[in-house]
């Protein structure tokens, strides 16, 4: 079982958009959270344009995850917002790990 460099590129793009929500909690942090979640936005896209081509489902994906990123400006509030509007992306994303995880994880 494979994984494509579309597949890589989403499941690492977890990682930033979890710091960048954890990181709009701390108080004073929000700014660097907000800076994090857009290069995770900017990795999802970039696994969008690698899976299929760019298209304008990609870039108004990317229209949508950078505004949410801006609303981890806003200290709690923002955070929150974006924790549910990720959840459903993390959801997406399990499969793949699971497949990364039976890559590396099997003799």
């Amino acid at each position: 079982m494979s994984l494509s460099d579309a597949d890589m590129l989403e499941a690492w793009a977890l990682l930033p958009d979890l710091i960048g929500v954890a990181t709009g909690f701390v108080p004073g942090a929000n700014v660097a959270g907000a800076g994090i979640g857009a290069v995770g936005s900017a990795m999802n896209f970039g696994a969008g344009v690698k899976r299929d081509g760019l298209d304008w489902g990609d870039v108004g994906s990317l229209a949508l995850n950078l505004g949410m990123d801006a609303l981890t400006l806003v200290p709690g509030v923002g955070s929150t917002v974006k924790l549910g509007a990720k959840l459903p992306k993390l959801l997406k994303v399990i499969p793949t790990l699971a497949r990364i995880a039976g890559l590396y994880g099997g003799a």
